[in-house]
């Protein structure tokens, strides 16, 4: 069996620049939700390398797909959660299809971003936890804050054992680098407006950092570590 490479970091913490790293290296990577998949899906056959999503089975997926390697993907915490609302106010306000993160945040913002705090702690302390052993195959990394590019590239390849390509920085574009584009045409976007009472306006991002600093204090996470990427 091919083995395979899953980014296991949460959403919004440059898994689009993993997969497009992927891509150039001549791999097939699926850039999507793959964490609710079952092991015998036909995608985690397909393709080789997987990004995106939430929390993550690793435990399960180590089991199940002999001599994979797998890359915990991290970013500034206070970041990483004003990122997750961008993303989901700014697919609100260009009326495009929201999914279950925006549906979380839009029901209780204040208790969803203590839960997103509280998930992502845990779930990092679990995964250094089951790959203590395992140092071979887990790799860290923050490709969000990353300040030598062509370093990073050549410590991924060299942990996929694979030749680097000679390329000098990472591959970036995401939904917030591609204002003003959309996914969908103009007939659906009139439908999808039709559907909310009310016309929505994006926040300024001075707002949402105040509202993340606000759940960060409530949280009891010391202020020292609200710019930690939680796994340096």
């Amino acid at each position: 069996m091919e083995s395979k490479i899953f980014c296991i970091g949460f959403n919004k913490t440059g898994t689009t620049s993993l997969d497009k790293l992927f891509r150039l290296w001549g791999m097939a990577s699926f850039h999507g939700e793959y964490h609710e998949l079952s092991f015998d899906n036909d995608l985690l056959k397909e393709y080789q390398c997987f990004s995106d999503g939430e929390s993550h089975d690793f435990k399960g997926l180590y089991s199940a797909f002999d001599d994979s390697k797998f890359i915990l993907n991290t970013r500034k915490l206070d970041d990483w959660l004003v990122s997750r609302i961008k993303h989901v106010e700014y697919r609100m306000s260009h009326h495009l299809p929201i999914g279950w993160m925006a549906k979380e945040y839009i029901k209780d913002p204040q208790l969803v971003l203590q839960s997103w705090i509280n998930r992502r702690v845990k779930y990092y302390q679990d995964a250094l936890d089951f790959f203590s052993n395992k140092e071979e195959s887990l790799l860290i990394v923050n490709v969000c804050d990353c300040s030598n590019q062509r370093e990073l590239i050549v410590e991924i390849a060299s942990f996929l054992n694979i030749d680097d390509g000679g390329f000098e920085k990472l591959p970036r574009e995401n939904l917030a680098t591609r204002r003003g584009e959309s996914s969908v045409g103009p007939g659906v976007r009139r439908q999808l407006k039709n559907i909310f009472s009310k016309k929505y306006t994006a926040r300024d991002e001075s707002l949402i950092r105040n509202e993340v600093n606000e759940a960060l204090r409530v949280s009891g996470i010391p202020e020292s570590e609200w710019r930690s990427d939680g796994l340096s």
